[in-house]
This record gives structure tokens, C-alpha cells and sequence, in this order.
């Protein structure tokens, strides 16, 4: 992965979406050199649930362009970054915790093989748009596949020289094998998974451009979040500060209509969060292991009114968007011969003439 460069922190200035990327710069010699890569790409699928395979690394590392892997959030403290291959530890040091078990639904993983099955597996797949996640539906949900990416989720990273205390806790309280002894990577995780009654997809012969406001208030696209610390952290107010900013991000940027979060009956904090952020309770339901949760929801229209007086931003509606990694912050740039596939990398150009079911299945020109 490319390293993440520091960016100016869009929180701490009232929130807001960040300057557009330009296209990398090509000279003709990079453009010819793309041109014979392109030629001599063989087609080739991936199944969502083989990404942390070793065979499969290979077509991983096509398919999982710079492009995919770098869209970050920022607030005071943290760098909300995609998880990596590299947090399998981590990862496991929280969800076999039980005290944070007790305010989850998945109930108690022990292994870390799997950890990597159940989890780290949907994590890397979410920044591959394409390839179909169908089996990480939710229970009576309709599955909605891949093209058009459904699901953020971003490892909680805290920044060199920040006001974070790994708290001592006592014996008992945290497994002597959980515990944290430094505040280095992946230490927990926020997600944004969103659906629509319409699908929001690219379709043939047309350039893809992110929805704009009403185009998704009409597709009545909603985005759900989910999220989880290190037990050593709590209390210190950090998932409040990457709460409100994901919230920003739906709102701001992907133009959700609405955003909800469920948490478990008794799970206070969480549900305090959700009433400062602008939610209110909608009902209560025993969930697939037969435990009360309450879900709260805010829309788009009471956030943008209680937290933008009623001026709401539409970052990139309507702006022309990669085909591929769909981050609408970068310009595209590379264009396939049809005209109408563009990439805002050769990479992700590569990446969508790779994949068997990718834009090669649908394109009537030849690369």
C-alpha cells in the first residue's frame, strides 16, 4: 500500500469535503506502456471471501488499486484509514474480548483464522466495489452484489502525539493477551454499510457520476453504521469524535438521505451518542440471537437543519467518478476507447479490464 499522507483536518474546521484529486500526470511513453499492459491482461474473477487467501494475493493486488485503498477520514485525533492485511492481531485482541462482546451481535470468536473468515475478510472486500458481497447481507435484507461500492469501513488509527491514554485497567477487566501496550495502528473500527430501494450502479454506455441529493433521496439511499474500540480507550470520547465525522461523510459526500446505528438495550453510551448526534429513537426489535436492540435514525434534512442550519453541501453530485474504485473526491482522467468507462487511474482502468466481470463483459470497443 502507498503510504497516507497528513491532510488538513476537515473536522476541526466545521466539517467539510476536501479538495478534488487531479488525475495523475501521463506522458505518451506511460500512455503507450498502459495501452500494451491492457492488451496482454487475461480476465480473471475473485470471490469476496478468498481476498485473504495466499493464492489469491495476486489478483488482490490488481484489483485492490491505490485508488481503493487510500480514501481516509480525519478528525483532532485520529486517522480513520481502510483496514489492512497487516491488523489481523489487532482485530482479534478486540473482538475476543468479552467485554466488548457484550455490547456486540457476533457473538465469541476465538481463533484468529477465524477472525480473518468472519471479519477482516469483509473488511478488505468492502474497498473492492465489484466483486459481489451478497452473502453479507443482512437476514431478510435483498442482496445488492457489487458495482457500486455499499460499504466503508475504516480502522481507527490514533495520531503521533495526540491526548490518548492507554488506560491500566484491572485484572480481570481486559485478557492479559487483549491488552494494549502502545497506541500503534488498528485499534478499533467505524463502518458506513448503505442501501438503497433503487440500485445506484453504473450502467453501459453511460459515464458513472455520483448521485446527486435528490437522485439519492429518490433512490432513498440510507447508510447504517457499526463500530467498535479498544477497551482501553473508552471513555475518552474518541468514538464520539469518529462517529460525528462518518456522520459528516454520509451526509456531506455519499448524500445519504438517512443514517441509523442500532445498539443493544443497555448498551447507554451508545445510545447517548446517537441522541447528541441528532438520532431519535424509531423502535425496538430482538435481533437474530434473540436480544432487544433499539435503533435509532436521523435524516438528512433534520442533520443538515440541526447541525448546517439548514444549508446542506453537496460535495460531488453529479460529478464524473471512477468506474472502478467509485471515490468521488479524485478526477478521472484515463478513458476507455468506448468513450464512456473512465478511471481516475490507469491502475483502477487495469483493475476493471482484469475482472471477469468487469467492463471488458460490457465494453464494444477494444483496448
Amino acid at each position: 500500500m502507498q503510504g497516507l499522507t497528513e491532510q488538513p483536518n476537515y473536522a476541526e474546521n466545521g466539517g467539510g469535503a476536501p479538495p478534488r484529486t487531479p488525475a495523475p500526470a501521463e506522458t505518451p511513453e506511460d500512455a503507450e506502456r498502459w495501452a500494451a499492459q491492457l492488451a496482454s491482461t487475461k480476465p480473471f474473477s475473485l470471490e469476496p471471501w478468498d481476498v485473504m487467501l495466499d493464492r489469491e494475493r495476486p489478483k488482490v493486488d490488481v484489483l485492490l488499486t491505490p485508488s481503493c485503498n487510500d480514501l481516509c477520514l480525519r478528525t483532532p485525533r485520529t486517522l480513520l484509514r481502510p483496514v489492512r492485511f497487516g491488523d489481523s492481531v489487532a482485530i482479534k485482541k478486540i473482538k475476543t474480548e468479552p467485554i466488548v462482546q457484550k455490547t456486540q451481535l457476533y457473538g465469541t470468536p476465538k481463533s484468529l483464522q477465524e477472525i480473518k473468515a468472519n471479519f477482516q475478510t469483509r473488511y478488505i472486500a468492502s474497498c473492492i466495489p465489484a466483486i459481489s458481497r451478497d452473502e453479507y447481507a443482512p437476514e431478510g435484507e435483498e442482496a445488492q452484489g457489487g458495482a457500486w461500492r455499499d460499504e466503508y469501513i475504516w480502522a481507527v488509527t490514533i495520531k503521533p502525539g495526540k491526548s490518548v491514554e492507554v488506560k491500566i485497567l484491572p485484572p480481570g477487566e481486559v485478557r492479559l493477551q487483549n491488552r494494549l501496550t502502545n497506541l500503534d495502528g488498528y485499534v478499533g473500527n467505524i463502518a458506513l454499510s448503505l442501501s438503497s430501494k433503487r440500485p445506484l450502479r453504473p450502467t453501459k454506455g453511460e459515464v458513472w457520476r455520483h448521485p446527486t441529493v435528490q437522485e439519492a433521496k429518490d433512490a432513498e439511499l440510507e447508510g447504517k453504521m457499526f463500530y467498535e474500540l479498544h477497551p482501553q480507550l473508552w471513555g475518552q470520547g474518541l468514538i464520539s469524535e469518529v462517529f460525528k465525522e462518518v456522520l459528516r461523510f454520509a451526509f456531506d459526500e455519499v448524500l445519504c438521505s438517512k443514517v441509523s446505528a442500532d445498539p443493544t438495550v443497555g448498551n447507554d453510551a451508545s445510545i447517548k451518542l446517537c441522541e447528541r448526534n441528532g438520532m431519535t429513537f424509531e423502535c425496538q426489535k430482538d435481533n437474530v440471537y434473540g436480544k432487544p436492540q433499539l435503533f435509532y435514525s436521523v435524516s438528512r434534512d433534520e442533520w443538515v437543519k440541526r447541525f448546517r442550519g439548514g444549508s446542506g453541501i453537496d460535495a460531488w453530485g453529479g460529478k464524473e467518478t471512477c468506474r472502478w474504485c467509485f471515490d468521488f473526491r479524485k478526477e478521472v482522467g484515463p478513458t476507455c476507447k468506448c468513450g464512456w468507462a473512465k478511471y481516475c487511474s490507469r491502475e483502477c482502468q487495469r483493475a476493471d479490464w482484469a475482472y471477469r466481470q468487469g467492463h471488458r463483459k460490457e465494453c464494444d470497443a477494444k483496448n
